[in-house]
């Protein structure tokens, strides 16, 4: 599902203007992504899920190594199911 999806479902389903909706999102979306990333906080949402950075590292085929910081959500025990 794209951004423009999410935000027409959450407008149908709330009854309010998509224009603030998307503005709402965005915003959400860029205060999990500073806080986890730049911040290095853990962001817990009761009934939905963990946010959180974690550095993964590794080697490039040429012998150098890496290492990046990505986002990392773990779902609520409410949210999984078996596949």
């Amino acid at each position: 599902m794209r951004m423009k999806e999410l935000v027409e479902k959450v407008s149908k389903n709330t009854g309010f203007a998509k224009k603030d909706i998307n503005v709402v999102l965005k915003e959400a979306f860029e205060v999990i992504a500073k806080t986890t990333l730049d911040e290095k906080e853990k962001i817990i949402i009761n009934g939905f899920g963990t946010f959180e950075g974690k550095v993964i590292s590794g080697k490039t085929p040429i012998g150098g190594s890496y290492k990046r910081l990505v986002l990392k959500f773990k779902s609520s025990a409410k949210h999984r199911r078996e596949a």
